[in-house]
């Protein structure tokens, strides 16, 4: 039974981490300009950071943000 409290430990911490780093990565927002249309729009930063497609609200298009 010690391995298991020990695992159940590691999973709550490991929750907690992951909790704590979503919630900072989706209250930070930074404004993008789409480069189809020129509209800028309010986007996530963690989107920017990992390269995700954004849409834009204007023209519908996809676009990749630069760093």
């Amino acid at each position: 039974m010690v391995g298991w409290k020990s695992f159940i430990e590691r999973l709550i911490i490991m929750s907690f981490i992951d909790y704590a780093m979503k919630l900072m990565s989706s209250a930070s927002t930074t404004t993008v300009t789409c480069p189809v249309c020129g509209v800028r729009s309010i986007q996530s930063t963690s989107k920017i950071r990992l390269n995700q497609a954004m849409i834009c609200p204007g023209c519908k298009s996809l676009f990749v943000a630069p760093h």
